[in-house]
């Protein structure tokens, strides 16, 4: 026997069985009915011109009807196209239609055609839409005048378009001819047509003498092409399409005259660039962003002694920098760890533009490396060789410390002051006799005519002597040297000279006399031992 927990659940599975079958069968029911009611809605004018949406959807439509419309139109809606065949007719059909739902029906007129109207109903989410002409006359070839408008209308739309269109359009037969063309083409096909005539010709000249058509392998064709009309010093250039269609081809030519023009001038403007590369005695080398090298002058080849079959190859940095380490164009690393570091570093230096040495080789060479960024993450070195400049800047600088120890040698303090009146040069006796450190950077450092003579007025007797340098120092045109005694704070006198320079310098000299100086460290020294007897 089944226990009465069994029986209770038994019922309970077979009562929802006999449910869910019950809400199928309904479900059935409505569906077909609903079916039964967009059917019925149609089958009462199956020969008039009737239109059945769902919202934006367009449902069904009698035959009548679909020979009116087309269906959707790109990204439009079968609505969007109800309305651009009977909007013209009917103004502001869209904003009328819109409150249908409320209102369950509605009558449109034409404004055109009195005997023209447009019920619209409204029955349970459907819109039925039917037009009538009593004026029409309803035959079996006839079709509606709507119809035809709006097939005029986008025959002149499609018409205006390929006249007014500012390339040239044409249109050739399976054979070759020409058989329709716009205005443009019809234009400039005209300055080829020979002789005095004007009168317009059927079939017009071929601009393109162009022997490659499209395929149906490759039903679409692309080139560029010329077209020189007689008396035309230069040629038009076109960007030339054809496409395949039904057995016939269409050609669309745009004008590419300004392409053509920046073409040749990058082209020119490229060739200047490489003939000013070639003749630079500053090597150039170019890497792009993967690091491979690019583009490279004679002049690079000159230097570094890298053979043209390698760097034509388009090596990587590293290996360029390597050939020339082996070559010993690179100054020489204490170990092949802190090389590649510092390749790293100048890498990433010239990336941002900050890379800038003097490589001293082994050969006695010496370049100058600079480092550049350039567009797209590429990298240009120059390397130049600055052997001749470094040598006579060691010279020139070997010249003047010679110089400089032989002023130091002198007991004679010597100022020398620019045109500006800026201190450019002094001797060591200079500093010991006005109590300055003895560093020539330190003495040199923006130190003015005005504040030289401040300093020295401060440790001698008082004179008149001071304006007069001041005045001499920035004089210009032919100066007169003249001499002076100063008399220093400790009682030494200081016999001063001052005269004129080539480029309006200035010399000061300065002779403690030696022979006051011995007899007053006489006296000192006499004292003293007169002191500790």
């Amino acid at each position: 026997m089944l226990s009465p927990e069994t029986v209770q659940i038994a019922f309970v599975v077979v009562l929802a069985v006999v449910a869910a079958g019950g809400i199928f069968v309904v479900m059935e029911i409505y569906h077909s009915n609903g079916k039964r009611s967009a059917r019925a809605l149609m089958h009462d004018a199956e020969d008039s011109i009737v239109f059945l949406f769902d919202d934006q959807d367009l449902v069904d439509t009698t035959p009548a009807a679909q020979a009116m419309i087309r269906g959707k139109q790109g990204a439009g809606t079968d609505w969007d196209e109800f309305v651009r065949v009977f909007g013209p007719h009917f103004p502001h059909l869209r904003q009328r239609l819109a409150g249908l739902a409320d209102v369950g029906t509605l009558t449109l007129t034409s404004l055109e055609n009195s005997s023209a109207r447009l019920d619209a109903e409204y029955w349970d989410g459907l819109v039925r839409l039917t037009f009538r002409d009593s004026a029409r006359v309803r035959t079996t070839t006839s079709v509606d005048a709507i119809a035809i408008a709006a097939l005029e209308d986008e025959v002149s739309t499609l018409r205006s378009l390929g006249e007014d269109a500012p390339m040239l359009i044409w249109k050739e037969d399976a054979e070759g001819r020409i058989v329709w063309a716009n205005r443009a083409y019809l234009t400039l096909a005209d300055q080829f047509s020979a002789g005095p005539s004007k009168a317009a010709i059927w079939p017009p000249v071929r601009i393109f003498d162009d022997a490659e058509q499209p395929s149906d392998i490759a039903p679409r064709l692309s080139r560029r092409l010329p077209a020189q009309p007689p008396g035309r010093a230069e040629p038009h250039w076109f960007e030339v399409t054809s496409v395949l269609r039904d057995g016939a081809v269409l050609h669309f030519a745009a004008d590419a005259d300004a392409v053509v023009r920046a073409e040749e001038t990058r082209r020119s403007f490229v060739q200047t660039l490489g003939k000013t590369f070639a003749e630079l005695s500053i090597g150039l080398a170019i890497f792009d962003r993967k690091r491979r090298l690019m583009t490279f002058n004679p002049a690079l080849t000159d230097l570094t002694g890298l053979p043209f079959d390698f760097l034509s190859s388009r090596p990587q940095i590293h290996t360029v920098l390597d050939r020339l380490r082996e070559s010993r164009i690179l100054p020489e690393p204490k170990n092949y760890v802190s090389w590649r570091e510092e390749i790293a570093a100048l890498e990433s230096q010239a990336k941002n533009g900050t890379y800038c040495e003097n490589w001293d080789l082994p050969n006695g060479q010496t370049f100058r490396v600079t480092g550049r960024p350039h567009p797209d993450g590429a990298v240009a070195f120059l390397f130049e060789d600055i052997s001749a400049e470094v040598s006579l800047t060691r010279r020139f600088r070997a010249e003047i410390e010679t110089a400089r120890g032989v002023l130091d040698g002198l007991d004679q303090a010597v100022a020398v002051f620019s045109q500006s009146g800026s201190l450019i040069l002094s001797n060591a006796a200079y500093a010991r006799l006005w109590g300055l450190p003895d560093d020539h950077d330190t003495a040199l450092r923006s130190v003015s005519t005005i504040e030289a003579t401040r300093l020295w007025q401060d440790k001698c007797a008082p004179t008149l002597i001071w304006a007069r340098m001041r005045e001499f120092a920035s004089g210009f045109g032919d100066r007169t040297p003249f001499d002076e005694v100063l008399i220093l704070s400790d009682g030494r006198s200081v016999a001063c000279h001052v005269g004129p320079l080539p480029g309006g310098s200035t010399l000061v000299t300065f002779r403690v006399d030696q022979r006051e100086a011995g007899l007053r460290s006489a006296r000192v020294a006499k004292q003293s031992l007169s002191l500790t007897a």
